[in-house]
């Protein structure tokens, strides 16, 4: 037995170092799109300082490109459907309509005095008017009040004109601004600096396709990566996207001869390896990668390959770039957004749901730690923390249980309204979900639940894509 056979599914510093200097590296889909996140001054400074010194050895596949630019003009149209939300409700996340819950609040407040209020009041007039019979009440009491009701309903009038000539000023504004961000997506500043700095592989010829799509359907049964967690939420050929991206990326690998690193923002189990805090490309993928082109694969996200850029080849990419980079990482899939939404809504009763890159300025210093928040009825506040897991053991439990309970609820017990942090444990089986269960009634889980007086909800749950199904829930069963 030897402890170097374990070495290649291990970076040191020596050999990242090396990595950053000498590999090609590619760019996934996730990582592209994301740019359409990042603000201009940015963005600009990624192209500068990283992309412009690596010219000549940053790449990006024949399927991601397909990929890009299929979902680009989906993408960047996102910040205009945000603009809408201001005035009209999103169906999918129920939040933001603002001002038609203005108007609506108005309109409530106008009916409740001029019909509620009104016709109590003309009830007590009758009640009390006769001076021979009990009850009476002298009305002069009565008319003062009246009159104030009278005054209120008049500057209510007002108000509410005064309110539709806000609402179109504020129509007009952001028409304006729509209009304006159109511009700027005929421009396409990033896919005119993609186009710079990126060089694109060979494709695949159709018989090839379908080979991968032959040997896919045998790794998807085998849960062999990369790809098979989008075997059952898309269909046709998108399904294998990920498995031509990572053969085309193997092949050009092989015809330069060069080691590889891959820039990507896909966080699922088919692509990364967990243990404890720690992640690794899936060592099945090192293997493959190694045994295909006799070169060494690694892969990052883009906020960790701009730290890391930073480290070894000094780029010196300021600090707020790699902190907006850092809190678009956690944008969800709008696919995965709608099943998360259209579970929680019911299960928690909540009035509103607020994923993390839409914020409201007073929760802005959590971006970067939660996944989204709910808002009850009452505007008490629960911060969700949600984790694919793809491991039962004990330490995918315990691991993420412990972090919320030493740094993230010390920070939010003396928050205005916090309620709750809601731990998610989200996992792919029934099975998986079953036995991390079972480790929930051991010594030091059960202590933080304990302790955390209510503060913390942990909750087990399997999902098939298309539902979420909850298994245990620490609020009902402790």
């Amino acid at each position: 037995m030897k402890k170097s056979t374990f070495e290649k599914y291990q970076m040191t510093p020596e050999k990242e170092d090396y990595l950053f200097k000498e590999a090609i590296v590619f760019l996934d889909t996730s990582a592209l799109l994301n740019f359409y996140y990042y603000s201009k001054e940015n963005t600009t400074e990624i192209f500068e300082k990283i992309f412009r010194k690596l010219e000549n050895r940053i790449l990006i596949s024949n399927q991601t490109e397909y990929e890009f630019l299929k979902n680009r003009r989906k993408v960047i149209t996102k910040p205009i459907n945000a603009y809408h939300n201001l005035i009209a409700s999103n169906p999918n996340t129920k939040d933001g309509g603002h001002l038609d819950k203005i108007n609506g609040s108005i309109s409530v407040s106008k009916s409740s005095i001029s019909v509620d209020l009104k016709n109590q009041l003309k009830t007590l007039i009758e009640k009390t008017s006769k001076s021979d019979k009990h009850p009476f009440v002298k009305q002069d009491v009565i008319e003062v009040f009246n009159a104030a009701v009278t005054k209120i309903e008049t500057e209510l009038d007002e108000f509410s004109k005064s309110f539709g000539e806000f609402k179109e000023s504020f129509s007009t504004e952001v028409e304006k601004q729509i209009a304006s961000y159109k511009t700027e997506i005929e421009k396409d500043f990033v896919l005119e600096n993609l186009e710079k700095f990126l060089s694109v592989t060979d494709s695949f010829s159709q018989a090839e396709i379908l080979n991968i799509m032959k040997e896919g359907e045998i790794r998807f049964r085998n849960k062999y990566p990369p790809g098979y967690m989008d075997k059952d939420s898309k269909i046709g050929i998108q399904k294998y996207g990920d498995l031509i991206m990572w053969l085309q990326i193997i092949s050009e690998a092989k015809k330069q001869r060069k080691d590889v690193i891959l820039i990507i923002n896909d966080n699922k189990e088919d692509w990364w390896h967990q243990q404890d805090d720690t992640e690794s490309p899936r060592h099945e993928l090192i293997n493959e990668f190694f045994d295909v082109s006799g070169k060494v694969f690694w892969m990052y996200s883009m906020n960790d390959f701009i730290f890391k850029a930073n480290k070894y080849i000094a780029t010196d990419v300021g600090e707020n770039v790699i902190d907006e980079v850092k809190l678009n990482e956690k944008i969800w899939p709008l696919e995965r957004q709608e099943v998360t939404v259209d579970w929680a809504f019911p299960y928690f009763h909540f009035g509103r749901i607020v994923f993390n890159y839409d914020y409201s300025s007073d929760l802005s210093q959590f971006t970067n730690k939660f996944d989204f928040v709910g808002f009850n009825d009452n505007e008490t506040i629960c911060f969700f923390e949600y984790k694919h897991i793809s491991k039962s053991n004990y330490n995918s439990l315990y691991g993420p249980l412990k972090k919320v309970y030493t740094e993230l609820l010390p920070e939010l017990k003396d928050y205005p309204k916090f309620d709750r942090i809601v731990l998610v444990l989200e996992s792919d089986t029934v099975d998986n979900a079953e036995n991390l269960s079972k480790h929930i009634t051991r010594k030091n889980p059960k202590k933080i639940l304990e302790e955390s007086d209510g503060h913390i909800q942990l909750i087990i749950a399997f999902s098939n894509g298309i539902e979420i199904e909850t298994l245990y829930d620490s609020n009902k069963y402790l």
